[in-house]
């Protein structure tokens, strides 16, 4: 990285320099706090809730969130380890046990053959992985995995994860690489309470957990405060300062709090809810059910989700155009898309929330709001009843292979559209069960039973499509999907990005409209549709939202107005640099997790600024750090900023933006859960 070159003009160099004490140059500690009679809530681990919730206890120990990840015992260790060998590429593997131990002879780091003891396994079904400890505290997850499946399905059987490549010592997908570091990349939504405690002068994890599966607290929050309130309740005694008793002393309230109710409207056949849906649990199961960034440390479970995470939108690689799953992107996207989601819809109206089971099987699970004499009928899905093609689940949610045997479901719930596979080249449920029709002709039959049907109506993805090939009138297509609040959020947000290629004057009431937009996704989105170094009118426009309540939308204005310079930011306002600066130095405060109060430039941090682009940067980098508590030493670190770069960073790989002085990261500035850099 380049120093940043002083301004050549000695005015415009001083108010840059005068904006920017005045905005932010050192990161201080938290203010301290005074003496409290109440605690923080602590985490007390599964078994202090067992004595008194028997059956969600018994329930959940069966589950796959219990099973996540577990000591490697013969109780726990699926796969066949009787000298069971697999060869790939030349590469053979062989697990073995010795004594006690179960062992796996692999390809090292070196490239040559090791004899390593498998720590723990991880995950259940419809497969199973292997840890295996190395040096620096680290697990990594075996690349080959037992198919947990029944014989007759394919299963019982060792498999590749990476079936078609040859991977080496080195590569960061090969079993001994970084992105195959349980501690760096699975930990956090495997385990309970988990720490990743990385410290960066030894390069070394010390992971903790309070939990080693997801127990209780993984949903419900630190429990010790529930437990003292159980206390005090049975003895009749005064709850503990600070308990909410009406809560029971639980931190995350998992029970909606409106006064809604379902009902079944007997004319359409589907249930409707009284009152919109108020409730904690679909952020809940999000903060790990989602693709995303993690732009908060250490989120306490219930927390706003976009105060925690930045979800991927509906990306290329990742979505179809359409919405449908392409890459891992879990549940939650999909899920946003969905009229279940915008009818109050939430995770356990289906899923048993402790065993992870359906609450019914087959159709029965529909027909909780959708009535069988109306859909679960050939004059419906035009399939023979009890078959194959008329289960709900196979026409609106079709399943794509992760992982090369996990069927996973598209949440989006969606009507088959196999006229967008036509125009667009999506797939379809029609023709993945009818694999040898082509699109069109399950375009005609689809039409032929519904006259009038979902052909008519536009689909976002038309729009998204054209964003994405570079239509002439992709603009006005996205223009269009940007300013339609009947369309659900995510894929009004995912048009923002896909605009910025395009957008000229005409979509300034769109990105305007997007800025001041109700839903925070739609918002959080905005930033990315400015240009690089966005006109005063837009950057003006754009400025509140470094004050928006939700840090999502907060941390994506800071990086988009990065390249925006300060004075004609300050121009546009028609305000001071100090008034700008103090605006900007409370967008940055909760950035972080801390109170930026301290406006003088310290010698230990070297921070070369000019204009927002260095502080947007600069925010950027604090918010994204994985390892937050170095920041602590300041004196340890030296940041610089590339002015060479005028264009607004999309992404910042780790080297962009901070280094530590001689040592090395490890993946200091690094998306979380595999999200494309």
């Amino acid at each position: 990285m380049t120093r940043a070159r002083h301004a050549k003009s000695s005015n415009s160099k001083s108010a840059l320099w005068e904006a920017a004490l005045a905005v932010v140059v050192m990161l201080t500690l938290p203010e301290p706090m005074g003496a409290r009679a109440d605690q923080p809530a602590a985490f007390v681990g599964a078994q202090a809730c067992a004595g008194c919730h028997t059956a969600q206890f018994d329930a959940w120990k069966g589950s796959h969130h219990a099973l996540a990840m577990q000591l490697a015992t013969t109780a726990t260790v699926l796969g066949d380890i009787a000298d069971a060998r697999l060869e790939h590429f030349g590469v053979t593997t062989t697990f073995y046990r010795n004594g006690e131990k179960f062992m796996v002879r692999a390809d090292g780091p070196d490239g040559a053959l090791h004899d390593y003891p498998i720590a723990y396994t991880f995950g259940v079904y419809p497969l199973q992985q292997y840890l295996i400890g190395f040096p620096g505290g680290r697990l990594q997850a075996l690349g080959i995995a037992w198919d947990s499946r029944p014989k007759e399905q394919g299963g019982q059987r060792w498999f590749e994860l990476y079936p078609g490549q040859q991977l080496k010592p080195g590569d960061p997908l090969h079993w001994t690489g970084r992105d195959q570091t349980w501690n760096y990349q699975c930990a956090d939504c495997h385990s309970t309470d988990l720490k990743k405690n990385y410290d960066l002068a030894s390069n070394t994890y010390a992971t903790s957990w309070t939990d080693l599966d997801v127990g209780c607290e993984a949903c419900h929050g630190p429990g010790s405060r529930h437990v003292a309130w159980a206390k005090a309740h049975t003895e009749g005694s005064a709850y503990p300062s600070g308990t909410d008793a009406s809560r029971m002393g639980l931190t995350n309230w998992l029970k909606p709090t409106d006064i809604g109710h379902w009902e079944m409207n007997p004319e359409t056949g589907i249930a409707r809810r009284t009152e919109k849906l108020v409730s904690t649990e679909l952020e809940t199961c999000a903060a790990c059910h989602s693709r995303r960034k993690v732009i908060a440390n250490n989120p306490t479970p219930g927390a706003p989700y976009l105060d925690a995470y930045l979800p991927a939108l509906l990306e290329s690689g990742l979505y179809r155009a359409d919405g449908q799953i392409d890459g891992e992107v879990y549940e939650y996207g999909s899920f946003l898309q969905s009229r279940m989601h915008a009818a109050g819809v939430a995770c356990a109206n289906c899923h048993d929330p402790h065993s992870a089971k359906l609450r019914a099987e087959g159709n029965a699970l529909c027909a909780q709001c959708h009535l069988p004499e109306k859909f679960d009928v050939a004059a419906h899905h035009h399939h023979r009843p009890g078959s194959t093609g008329g289960q709900c689940v196979n026409c609106h949610m079709p399943t794509k292979n992760y992982m090369v045997i996990d069927a996973r479901r598209d949440h989006s719930i969606r009507v088959p559209r196999p006229d967008l596979s036509v125009s667009l080249g999506t797939p379809n449920a029609c023709t993945q069960c009818h694999a040898d029709r082509p699109a069109q002709w399950a375009t005609e039959t689809v039409a032929g039973w519904y006259p009038g049907g979902p052909k008519t109506n536009a689909h976002y993805g038309t729009a998204l499509h054209a964003g994405r090939i570079g239509t002439a009138d992709a603009e006005q297509q996205l223009d269009r999907l940007i300013l339609d609040q009947r369309q659900p959020a995510i894929p009004r947000a995912s048009a923002l990005p896909l605009l910025a290629p395009y957008a000229s004057p005409a979509s300034e009431p769109a990105i305007k409209a997007a800025i001041r937009d109700p839903d925070p996704l739609v918002r959080a989105a905005a930033p990315r549709a400015l240009p690089g170094t966005p006109p005063p009118r837009l950057a003006d426009a754009a400025a509140p939202l470094l004050s928006d309540p939700v840090r999502a939308v907060r941390i994506e204005a800071a990086r988009a107005l990065a390249a925006t310079d300060l004075l004609a930011l300050q121009g546009a306002r028609g305000s001071s640099a100090s008034s700008l600066g103090s605006e900007i130095g409370k967008a940055f405060e909760m950035i972080y997790g801390v109170r930026l109060r301290v406006f003088k430039l310290k010698f230990g941090l070297k921070v070369l600024v000019s204009g927002l682009q260095s502080v947007g940067v600069f925010a950027f980098a604090v918010s994204r750090g994985d390892h937050g508590s170095q920041w602590k030493d300041r004196n340890r670190y030296r940041v610089r900023f590339d002015q060479r770069a005028r264009s607004r960073p999309r992404s910042l790989a780790r080297s962009s933006c901070i280094r530590a002085v001689n040592r090395r990261c490890d993946g200091a500035v690094r998306p979380n859960r595999g999200y494309p850099r």
